[in-house]
């Protein structure tokens, strides 16, 4: 399987996330998504990361989580991101959330909560934002978006700037996501078929390929199951307007 699992890019968001130390981490969800599978996920492995800090008598909370609707407007529950946010350390805020209208809406929020209450905001999201098309990408970059992504193609590359130059004089066209897809499963999988042969089974966790779009790290799922790619991009926008990957 080249394309890791929903489950595997959830648990990578949440490593993502407690790479950062410091911090408070507020996550945000809709109304009425308290139960469910992602969600409870997440609060388990963030809470657990960061734990309440103690000072003397003196015990902070850095871990909170919001829940709400779209319908409110921003002064009727800024009084609850206020008490989750802090004007002296980053906030980490996640928002798991495939929902065009619900993200529009909290990145709005947020925005306005960074530009109002000078709160210093890093969000963490889904790669599944990037096909949005009512979402102002200008917030992207202000709240300094970080998501976890199965691809990322960088055309400062050597291999892609050669690759994009052939499959433009070879079909008058831009490549897509699929051709880049294509290419790295091709130039991945048929030299370490060719090489390893019968025994691939046990070589293809070992081997590493330059690719375009991709990065295969493929372990076995279960004691005899089949394989499984792990390898997945850090993505981040700056305040500079670049995106970048880790």
């Amino acid at each position: 399987q080249v394309w890791p699992s929903y489950n595997e890019q959830i648990e990578a968001l949440a490593n993502y996330v407690i790479s950062n130390k410091e911090g408070n981490v507020i996550l945000v969800y809709e109304s009425g998504k308290d139960s469910s599978e992602l969600v409870l996920r997440l609060k388990s492995r963030l809470s657990a990361a960061f734990p309440p800090s103690k000072v003397g008598d003196i015990i902070t909370k850095r871990f909170f989580h919001i829940s709400y609707r779209t319908a409110q407007p921003f002064d009727a529950i800024a009084g609850i991101f206020l008490k989750a946010f802090s004007k002296h350390t980053n906030n980490l805020v996640v928002v798991p959330v495939d929902n065009e209208a619900f993200v529009s809406d909290v990145l709005s929020k947020l925005a306005n909560m960074r530009v109002v209450y000078s709160m210093p905001i890093q969000l963490y999201g889904l790669n599944e934002w990037q096909r949005y098309k009512s979402i102002d990408i200008e917030n992207y970059y202000s709240l300094n978006l970080h998501y976890i992504s199965p691809f990322f193609v960088d055309y400062a590359a050597a291999n892609v700037k050669r690759f994009v130059t052939l499959y433009r004089s070879r079909f008058h066209a831009e490549p897509t996501q699929m051709a880049f897809h294509g290419y790295d499963v091709a130039y991945f999988f048929v030299p370490s078929v060719s090489q390893y042969g019968s025994s691939l089974d046990r070589c293809i966790p070992c081997h590493k390929e330059s690719l375009l779009q991709s990065n295969y790290k493929f372990r076995r799922v279960g004691s005899s199951g089949g394989f499984e790619n792990t390898g997945m991009f850090r993505v981040r926008f700056t305040p500079e307007y670049e995106i970048i990957s880790e």
